[in-house]
């Protein structure tokens, strides 16, 4: 029942995506991030590739800082946070997170701690004061605190608004973590007064909610019978008095426009500095990227 989801930006995939592949593996397996039921399905779902595709310009070395990242995020997501764990467990677990995150170390060190604090030091070392480091841990605090209200809404069966939905998805989604690195892999650093202009902000905003809207698609099937079936757009529609058919009609039509938002803002910045023109090409890079991928990934392989 779900569309093709196109994108007006160029597919593209990295030279490296072998090789990206067997790393984010090893340095998962190094940090004893899964274990060998998740091993198993990470090895099958293939975050490498989705790295090679949504940073295809980077090079080798900060290319795998991104698909660390992405595969930390995708083990959090399986192993810690989209579980049967309530509110307080998860929330007990964010200090430790936000202490690694300012720099500091964890009272009770895990695995994803430590692995953390792993992508925090690599990413430090690429930034050479431009600000990404401090973009990224905000990003980063702010999407853990925002697992906990995810976290309620499994505990409590509780489908949110849809007002509430929208607001809440752009954190619990983990876009603007990923988003916040994309400077980094271009190697086209950006300044506070280019990252917080305007346009820029528009245009970020705007393809966080394409790449979630993207996501809720492509994972409502598997799973509107699990623990987060709550967390889904489609769901929140469903819930709301749609049919299913018309839930996932309104998520393509929300995907859309907030597609012609961002390449609205695109278009205002068009002529920008060579830097700017860099990130917003990364976002490009991230929609046209998650959409090829999820579309063949074992990840979103159940299908209504």
């Amino acid at each position: 029942m779900i569309p093709p989801l196109s994108s007006p930006f160029p597919s593209e995939i990295s030279p490296h995506v072998e090789e990206i592949q067997a790393a984010t593996m090893a340095w998962a397996a190094a940090h004893r991030l899964l274990d060998p039921h998740h091993t198993r399905q990470f090895l099958r779902a293939r975050y490498g590739e989705l790295a090679a595709r949504v940073y295809p310009y980077a090079t080798r070395e900060r290319l795998q800082i991104g698909a660390d990242l992405c595969t930390w995020l995708f083990a959090a997501d399986d192993v810690i946070f989209e579980t049967s764990r309530g509110v307080a467990d998860t929330a007990r677990l964010i200090p430790d997170m936000w202490r690694v995150l300012e720099g500091g170390q964890a009272r009770e060190p895990t695995p994803f701690t430590e692995a953390l604090a792993d992508l925090r030091e690599r990413i430090d070392r690429y930034d050479r004061g431009s600000g990404a480091l401090r973009r990224w841990a905000d990003a980063m605090i702010t999407y853990a605190l925002s697992q906990a209200w995810e976290a309620a809404n499994r505990e409590l069966t509780l489908v949110p608004s849809l007002d509430d939905y929208r607001c809440m998805r752009r954190d619990t989604g983990a876009m603007f973590t990923v988003f916040a690195i994309i400077p980094l892999a271009t190697g086209l650093p950006l300044t506070e007064r280019q990252w917080t202009d305007p346009d820029v902000r528009a245009a970020t905003v705007a393809a966080v909610d394409v790449v979630v809207y993207d996501n809720d698609l492509f994972s409502y099937a598997k799973e509107r019978l699990g623990p987060n079936a709550p967390n889904n757009l489609v769901a929140v529609l469903v819930a709301a008095g749609r049919t299913l058919r018309q839930a996932i009609a309104e998520t393509v039509a929300m995907r859309e426009a907030a597609l012609a938002r961002m390449r609205a803002a695109c278009e205002r910045d068009r002529g920008g500095a060579p830097e700017v023109q860099a990130y917003l090409r990364g976002l490009g890079c991230w929609i046209s990227g998650s959409v090829d991928y999820s579309a063949s990934s074992s990840r979103y392989a159940t299908m209504l």
